[in-house]
């Protein structure tokens, strides 16, 4: 099973992230409203190896478990999704 990790975090300072939101398939859709970035939405699908996603103001990104995702959201913050794989 893997768990997504979605970090929302100013270029240099990925270990203080604005936003940091954990999901896995068991996981309801978690809904942020936030100043900077607006609406932020994470969730899982339901297959406990699946895809994660994060929609940002209408766009939506989404990684597969075995592929980490990064992308610029603005001049200096940035948007990643991480799988980590958990045993139950």
């Amino acid at each position: 099973m893997t768990t997504a990790i979605v970090i929302i975090y100013q270029k240099g300072k990925r270990e203080e992230p604005y936003h940091k939101v954990m999901v896995d398939h068991q996981t309801d859709p978690i809904v942020l409203e936030t100043e900077k970035f607006g609406r932020i939405k994470v969730s899982h699908n339901e297959d406990p190896g699946g895809r994660a996603y994060a929609e940002v103001n209408g766009l939506v990104f989404s990684a597969k478990p075995d592929f980490n995702y990064e992308i610029q959201l603005n001049t200096d913050s940035y948007l990643s999704i991480q799988h980590e794989r958990v045993e139950r």
